[in-house]
């Protein structure tokens, strides 16, 4: 049971790594709001992933006329890019006090594709481990030589 849970999740942490480096090449963003009926204001979440760089921000703005309470919505974009490598080396984490009022946090993709591929990596060795006492096919000498 632990051998499948162990294998499962390097599988889940080998495909997370995947979809942050592919981040290098596409531009990734999944987008919330959430609207408060009590302040008369909605909460904005975004996390994406742009030029290699992961960028998560929140942020407070009016609610609009018209809107129900209590909504949730939910957005999401994929698109081919460039790849920018400048972004290995950004860190990032400010806040905007201009209307809306923003914090955001940015950091390179690679400061998560690290830990993430920590497991596969045991898992891998482990499996070669377990296959090293295999030999080929076993040469029987002939009666000529």
């Amino acid at each position: 049971m632990r051998k499948m849970l162990r294998n499962t999740l390097a599988v889940v942490s080998a495909v997370i790594a995947i979809m942050l480096a592919a981040g290098y090449f596409f531009d990734a963003a999944v987008w919330t709001n959430v609207k408060h009926a009590a302040e008369n204001t909605q909460t904005a979440y975004s996390l994406q992933l742009n030029g290699g760089q992961i960028l998560a921000a929140v942020g407070t703005v009016a609610q609009q006329a018209g809107a129900a309470s209590g909504d949730v919505q939910l957005g999401y974009r994929w698109r081919w890019r460039s790849p920018w490598l400048h972004s290995v080396f950004m860190f990032q984490a400010d806040s905007v006090d201009g209307p809306p009022p923003i914090s955001y946090v940015a950091f390179p993709a690679w400061c998560l594709i690290l830990p993430c591929m920590i497991l596969p990596s045991i898992a891998v060795v482990r499996w070669k481990r377990q296959r090293g006492g295999r030999a080929g096919f076993t040469v029987e000498p002939t009666a000529d030589a």
